[in-house]
């Protein structure tokens, strides 16, 4: 259903249910790759997004190295997914733009 509607799918239940085996084999199956993310106890929800490395940007602004917050940012599985469909509708809303072009101006394209 999840496929159909485009939208994630997530899994839930006990450990050792075959949780993580089945995201991989229909993964496999559709040849796209697993984001995968594992709570602990002291997640938090930001932690699905990101991983903020709050010492090393704090010695690097103490060396007076590189101060951009951005370069201590771990983008984890939900982070990166979001990154990847954002970037997924650009590239829908460029093709589509590129074939309205096309289509209004009688372009030839080999």
């Amino acid at each position: 259903m999840a496929l159909l509607l485009g939208q994630p799918l997530l899994l839930t239940g006990e450990p050792g249910t075959g949780k993580t085996h089945l995201a991989y084999h229909v993964a496999w199956q559709l040849g796209l790759k697993v984001l995968k993310f594992e709570t602990k106890s002291d997640s938090k929800a930001p932690d699905l997004f990101y991983i903020y490395d709050a010492l090393r940007h704090f010695h690097a602004v103490q060396a007076q190295n590189n101060h951009d917050a951005t370069n201590y940012l771990e983008y984890t599985a939900l982070g990166k997914a979001i990154i990847l469909a954002n970037e997924e509708e650009k590239l829908k809303h460029f093709y589509r733009k590129i074939l309205n072009i096309r289509a209004n101006h009688n372009v030839l394209w080999y």
